[in-house]
């Protein structure tokens, strides 16, 4: 070991004191000519003649750093990375434990099949031997070797007591040591099997998803992927393109068509199967289309071991997750040196040392690698780490912190109630969702939509949505030509769209259109605390996002107990010398435990554990609330998901029961939960109706959004960056928002067409995607053609860049017009045209309205 160690610092000196090897010289040219193919550009395809290169060439590649992993890796004993070939056993024992994860029924066909292939093989070279002296035939072969299998043969010829004697003496000792073997062979076969349910073969494949330790949002983002595979595989399930396979459509991201591998050390084989076909019996994903040892591959290993990166074959992955989140939280609560995301950190340095050491990823898609985060903070290390380039030439690492998605789903559904049933939808893959796909790689190169502005693109496909162009965001200007080059983005059931047919100009009745609510101050109740905000900046920052998009006069109040780390003192001295001191809008109030955070907007704070009826019905009593934010995931308490959805629902029942006596109207209520079934079980605060609409709770689902989130970044990285804006509260980015479809169109039935055509008559730069129906029907991503029936109550789902303070004026200009009765002469006048218009316009019931609509001049 000693000579090991010291040939691999001293180099110079071991060849000095001792000759090297053949084997180690023809090792040492493999390493520094893919040294040289690694640093030299390979423009058209074309690889580097390896042999032509000089030593000084190779040396001024600047492998200093290649040179620091391979020594560690020799003085490892790791030589066995040197090469990236896999025997044929390898390769058998890869497919034999796939093929044995579908059920223990597998192994008795592969019994049966080898029973029968041994009774053919045995009964032909029966049939071929010369001492066959009756000429038995193949089938009689056959026949004969199956008696011998089964009765271990016969012999009528022996008919005097001693020779039968013999004979039966020869059979029970025949038996007796066949089943000793039979015994020995079973034990082993045991083993074989025990080890193969093990999960720790090598991965031989190529080009596949890889996932990297588990978490509670794990099963989801296989789900996830799952549905994504789904859409994909059904637009190719058509005839035509089952026979003549040149006309499939092509995978828009590699993770659709790609088998997923997923590797961790915290749960079996057989539990992480369990979890994951009980998920997908949830969703209703079929076998066929995702199969579990097939498409779902699992194996047991540890993501920061290198040598187990290389079983799973994560140099060749184009797909790579980490979720090390549990063994993050972990180390977190054991360790008191403030160590964060940990676990994490040492996968992607394993990764890194992987990927060092292996040649360039060759195929379509480039590689693409996230790391989900457990506490925020660390994306720095992202800046740190380079595990090399995207397509696009932007780094293929991505840290995500997705707090700011749950965060801002939640406090964003107070002002949009209905927004979380939307986003969840668009973020999954169930439906239709977000995509993305290059201009190019359309069904003719995209020669439909090239050299088109964005406002014309709006109308192109039937059912299809476009949205947003990367690098220039959704929602971008509608005067913006679509060039060649262009990736876009858009909300659709299938990775291709459809295009719709030739259709005239939507038109709309010339009728009085209804003006916006008057939007009054809001009483929140927050129940709980995230452990995030223990960061004065991340809790300064939610409360400057929260307090934008409300109302001024309105209150925020916090309800938690001690066990979220803060008494009576801490959490006003928390606010007075941390948070108050990051922005100078915060001030504290005239009363006690209350601060002012924005403009006109208030923050109080009570002790208490929402958990119990009589600290609800105490504030209640003395607090008329109109939303509640009911958060089930306590920081200190160390509760499983099942414990905590149901102090959710304990919450929500007080709640309910409080509201019917004390006669309170309906509340609205944003929940976080952690379980899917969780919104079919709860019975919220929303008794009787509230001005003909139902307040429906919005469900937050915790891991459903982070899952989403993941896949998103993982599928369609350049697309994410445009889909994070969506959550960002900065002024200017896009953002989903809901507003009455009177502002639009008067009541009665339109074509989807036609209501895209009035929004963006008003608005050019906002993108309708559906609408929300007042009993809380959602209808995401209709079809052009559909016809829609729309009365005062319902809203429109609109993605868009106005901010809320635009969106206050123009409420405020309707309001105006109406009152000074502005907008009624508009209207008068209109109609007088229409009396003095020929006879051939009067009986057309559509006319069509322009510069008459509110907010734009005359």
């Amino acid at each position: 070991c000693m000579a090991q160690i010291f040939s691999s610092l001293f180099p110079e000196l071991a060849c000095a004191s001792a000759g090297a090897s053949p084997a180690t010289g023809e090792r040492s040219a493999r390493t520094a000519a893919r040294r040289y193919e690694r640093c030299q550009p390979s423009p058209m395809g074309i690889q580097p003649d390896i042999t032509s290169a000089t030593t000084k060439e190779m040396q001024e590649c600047g492998t200093d750093e290649f040179d620091q992993v391979e020594n560690r890796i020799r003085i490892l004993g790791l030589e066995a990375w040197e090469t990236d070939k896999h025997t044929i056993g390898d390769h058998l024992a890869f497919s034999m434990e796939n093929l044995v994860a579908g059920g223990q029924h597998v192994y008795y066909i592969i019994l049966l099949i080898f029973t029968i292939g041994i009774n053919i093989l045995l009964g032909l070279f029966w049939s071929l031997c010369p001492e066959n002296s009756e000429n038995a035939s193949l089938a009689q072969s056959i026949f004969l070797a199956f008696q011998i299998f089964s009765v271990g043969g016969y012999d009528d010829s022996i008919t005097t007591p001693g020779p039968i004697i013999v004979y039966l003496l020869m059979i029970c000792f025949g038996l007796t040591i066949f089943a000793i073997m039979i015994g020995m062979i079973t034990e082993n076969f045991q083993a074989f099997v025990a080890g193969m349910n093990e999960g720790k073969t090598k991965a031989t494949i190529k080009g596949h998803t890889l996932i990297l330790g588990w978490n509670e949002t794990t099963v989801r983002v296989v789900v996830q992927i799952a549905l994504l595979r789904a859409s994909f595989l059904k637009q190719n399930r058509t005839w035509v393109r089952t026979i003549f396979w040149w006309k499939r459509t092509k995978p828009s991201t590699p993770v659709t068509a790609a088998p997923v591998v997923i590797m961790a050390n915290t749960l079996t084989k057989a539990e992480m199967q369990e979890a994951i076909a009980l998920a997908f019996e949830e969703n209703g994903i079929s076998a066929k289309e995702t199969n579990i040892g097939r498409d779902i591959i699992c194996r047991i290993g540890d993501p920061c071991v290198p040598s187990d990166l290389q079983r799973v074959n994560a140099h060749h992955a184009t797909s790579i997750l980490t979720q090390m989140t549990g063994e993050d939280k972990t180390e977190s609560e054991n360790d008191d040196q403030g160590i964060k995301n940990g676990a994490t950190l040492r996968t992607v340095l394993a990764l890194r040392a992987t990927l060092l050491i292996s040649p360039p990823l060759k195929g379509k898609f480039s590689r693409r690698i996230v790391a989900e985060l457990a506490a925020p903070g660390s994306r720095w290390i992202q800046q740190c780490i380079d595990l090399g380039e995207d397509e696009m030439g932007r780094p293929a690492f991505r840290a995500l912190e997705l707090n700011q998605f749950i965060n801002g789903l939640m406090f964003g559904c107070l002002a949009q109630p209905g927004l979380a049933y939307a986003l969840i939808e668009l973020l999954g893959f169930k439906g239709a969702a977000f995509r993305s796909r290059e201009v190019s790689s359309f069904w003719d190169g995209g020669q439909h939509i090239i050299g088109k502005t964005v406002g014309e693109a709006a109308l192109l496909w039937e059912d299809t949505i476009f949205c947003g162009v990367v690098g220039d965001g959704l929602a971008p200007s509608s005067t913006r030509l679509i060039k060649a080059d262009d990736r876009v983005i858009f909300i659709s059931e299938f990775p291709t769209p459809q295009l719709a047919k030739p259709r005239s100009d939507a038109t709309i009745p010339s009728c009085k259109l209804l003006s916006q609510s008057k939007q009054v101050p809001q009483d929140v109740l927050i129940c709980g605390w995230r452990p995030e905000w223990n960061s004065e900046d991340d809790f300064a920052k939610q409360l400057l996002s929260s307090s934008a998009n409300m109302v001024p006069g309105s209150r925020m109040m916090l309800l938690f107990g001690e066990h979220v780390g803060f008494d009576d003192e801490s959490f006003p001295e928390f606010m007075t010398n941390k948070v108050l001191e990051l922005d100078a809008s915060f001030t504290t109030h005239e009363q006690e435990n209350s601060w002012v955070i924005g403009p006109g907007v208030t923050l109080a704070y009570k002790k208490g554990n929402a958990a119990q009826y009589h600290v609800l019905h105490k504030l209640l009593k003395k607090n008329h609330f109109t939303q509640a934010v009911v958060i089930s995931t306590p920081q200190v308490c160390k509760l499983p998901p099942k414990a905590r959805d149901t102090r959710m629902f304990t919450i929500l029942m007080a709640l309910r029961h409080l509201h019917m006596v004390l006669g309170r109207p309906p509340l609205h209520v944003v929940v976080e939960c952690a379980l899917d079934n969780t919104a079919l079980l709860a019975i919220g605060p929303t008794i009787g109706d509230s001005g003909g609409r139902v307040k429906v709770p919005d469900f937050v689902n915790a891991h459903v959004i982070c899952a989403s989130a993941l896949v998103n970044g993982l599928a369609y990285p350049l697309m994410f960056g445009a889909l994070s804006e969506l959550f960002s509260p900065r002024a200017g980015t896009p953002r989903l928002c809901l507003e009455q479809a009177g502002m639009f169109v008067p009541a009665g039935t339109y074509t989807f067409g036609s209501l895209t055509s009035a929004v963006t008559r008003r608005f050019p730069d906002d993108m309708l995607i559906g609408v929300r129906k007042a009993r809380g029907d959602m209808m995401m991503n209709p079809r052009l053609s559909l016809e829609i029936t729309i009365d005062g109550r319902d809203f429109v789902m609109l993605i868009t860049r106005r901010s809320q303070s635009d969106q206050c004026d123009q409420d405020w200009a309707i309001h105006t017009h109406v009152s000074s009765g502005r907008w009624a002469s508009i209207v008068a006048s209109k109609e007088e045209e229409q009396k003095e218009s020929p006879p051939a316009e009067k009986s057309n019931p559509e006319v069509s309205v322009k510069a008459e609509l509110p907010g734009q001049p005359m």
